[in-house]
């Protein structure tokens, strides 16, 4: 398979809230399934608004940026919506930008960052069907601009594909592991990873199948503009005793948390929640790691937190309340 295929096209920017109706009593629902709840209905009821600034960002867009491809038309994002139903729709801003090259497409429907955490929403497309995008990946670079210099954690909350457009849509959940994500952010993308070939050996004696990976090289950039957050992020620096641990810092945002610190007795299993006034809200770790007794560990929310009414944070039973908002 011929494998120079690289196609930019990168940055689309759309934002509506208009999940699928929630029907049924809530007498029964836990408390986080209440707050799940109530986090859809507010999403749906600012979908008309959220429409308005959708339409009125591409105008502004189009007038500024003659050199990138844009959409004014809300109807990338409203099928995305459609089909891949995400989790964070209610919290990103509209980006409505594409790049291409080796014949694919790049696409930031949406996207927003809260410090050292960010959500996208993108596609990948291959418009004539050559490649198939069913498996396909966007893969970033350990780069993403010359401001950053560590490695990103990068987490795949959704993905669907549409055989009819042969487009692959991704909400993508990054992290850096210091640096706060800039104010504007050029986004990489290095590689696309569109499958894998499968070669059966043929030996004297019995050989499993060798899997290799199947990439479209290219050099995929679209910049992305977020807006200031940081009223939404809480950060605690007090030094807090629980499950054998001692917290020495704790950034909450609306997507996540990063917590640090040491410890001083075997890790268990980590069962962690936002507890809000509405309910709790699920987090699970997906990077971080251990130095010494030394820890840093990465947790995604499973659906966003309203971090207005946060109360305390539960870390295997232990609940830490909620300090210093970061400034």
């Amino acid at each position: 398979m011929d494998m120079n295929i690289v196609k930019q096209d990168a940055t689309e920017r759309e934002t509506r809230h208009g999940l699928s109706q929630v029907n049924g009593g809530t007498d029964e629902l836990t408390m986080g399934e209440k707050n799940r709840r109530a986090s859809l209905k507010t999403r749906k009821a600012g979908g008309a608004y959220l429409r308005k600034i959708l339409i009125a960002a591409a105008v502004v867009a189009v007038m500024f940026a003659a050199s990138t491809t844009i959409f004014a038309n809300t109807d990338v994002f409203d099928r995305f919506v459609e089909i891949l139903n995400p989790h964070f729709t209610d919290v990103v801003q509209p980006v409505m930008m594409y790049a291409e090259d080796q014949g694919m497409r790049l696409t930031i429907i949406s996207a927003q960052s809260f410090g050292n955490m960010a959500v996208m929403h993108i596609s990948l497309q291959e418009p004539t069907g050559e490649i198939s995008m069913e498996r396909a990946t966007a893969m970033f670079k350990n780069r993403m601009t010359e401001w950053y210099s560590r490695p990103l954690d990068m987490s795949v909350t959704g993905r669907h594909y549409d055989e009819t457009s042969n487009t692959m849509y991704m909400e993508v959940l990054v992290s850096s592991s210091h640096n706060d994500f800039p104010e504007e952010l050029t986004v990489t993308v290095a590689q696309i990873h569109i499958g894998a070939d499968i070669i059966e050996l043929d030996m004297e004696f019995p050989v499993p199948p060798i899997t290799v990976p199947l990439y479209v090289t290219g050099n995929w950039e679209v910049t992305v503009r977020f807006t200031d957050t940081s009223c939404q992020i809480i950060e605690i620096t007090d030094r807090i005793y629980a499950d054998n641990r001692i917290f020495t810092h704790i950034i909450l945002t609306p997507v996540g948390m990063r917590i640090s610190g040491t410890y001083t007795d075997n890790l268990r299993d980590t069962d962690v929640f936002a507890e809000t006034d509405y309910g709790t809200v699920p987090m699970r770790v997906s990077g971080g790691g251990f130095w010494g007794d030394n820890f840093e560990l990465l947790f995604w929310a499973e659906y966003p937190i309203d971090t207005e009414t946060v109360t305390a944070i539960i870390f295997n039973n232990y609940k830490i309340p909620i300090g210093a908002r970061k400034n």
